[in-house]
């Protein structure tokens, strides 16, 4: 689904060093896949997830995704491909409109219908079994405002926002860093339920150990640009905490 071919990218600091983020990187990512990505501060990780979204592009190298070279994807086709979850749970949505308000923001990004897509009975009642599904309650509160939900709230409504459509890729950043204990362990559940169900291609950078093998069914640890280890299946329904500590230290 996603395919890294050969890719590097660097940047040139304010003294005009030149520091390499990603470096001849060669890594495929399988449909329905969800890949974990833990490193040190700098390793790269954040760089593959703009890589795929096509906010940087690679010095060399080609990114693919099913089979397209994402430099020829067009920005609107690509938003309509790819959904990303940022770990600022207020950057997903529009505080002023409502909850369903921004749903069917949400849903142009890949509708066919334009801007006529108007809020009908029917299309608040697939909202409402959508947002049912994450046991929060929020189905009742689709015609508040977002700015008045709390941060979980929002990062949950969020993420049924970004998997409504069709998308086949999922970027998450970080998306628990900002929430409590509470509401990151039920966002994790409902993204795992979400992107099983969907089958979707997921890759999420994490700095939460536990996170990183208590989800998803791949890891990568990233250093200096690289991947330095990747453990996928029951090896990596083998790792604790401890191990990725050890690795990172």
């Amino acid at each position: 689904m996603v395919k890294f071919t050969n890719i590097s990218k660097s940047f040139t600091d304010d003294a005009g060093q030149i520091n390499a983020l990603i470096n001849n990187l060669n890594v495929e990512f399988k449909q329905g896949e969800f890949t974990m990505i833990i490193g040190a501060n700098g390793s790269g990780k954040s760089t593959i997830l703009n890589l795929i979204a096509g906010l940087v592009f690679p010095d060399k190298g080609i990114i693919s995704i099913a089979q397209k070279e994402v430099q020829t994807i067009k920005s609107f086709e690509r938003s309509a491909l790819i959904a990303r979850i940022f770990q600022n749970p207020l950057q997903g949505s529009v505080a002023d409109l409502t909850v369903l308000e921004n749903m069917r923001l949400a849903f142009l990004r890949n509708s066919t219908k334009g801007l006529k897509l108007g809020i009908d009975a029917a299309f608040k009642s697939k909202i409402k079994d959508a947002i049912a599904q994450l046991n929060l309650g929020l189905e009742n509160k689709t015609s508040q405002k977002m700015g008045t939900l709390s941060g979980g709230q929002r990062q949950a409504l969020t993420l049924v926002m970004a998997t409504l459509c069709d998308a086949k890729v999922l970027l998450m950043d970080e998306p628990t860093a900002a929430l409590d204990p509470k509401s990151a362990h039920s966002l994790m559940e409902n993204a795992a339920n979400i992107i099983k169900e969907k089958q979707l291609t997921t890759l999420m950078v994490t700095h939460n150990m536990r996170e990183a093998v208590n989800y998803g069914n791949r890891l990568l640890m990233m250093k200096e640009g690289r991947v330095e280890i990747d453990v996928k299946g029951e090896e990596k329904m083998k790792l604790s905490a401890n191990h990725l500590f050890d690795w990172l230290n």
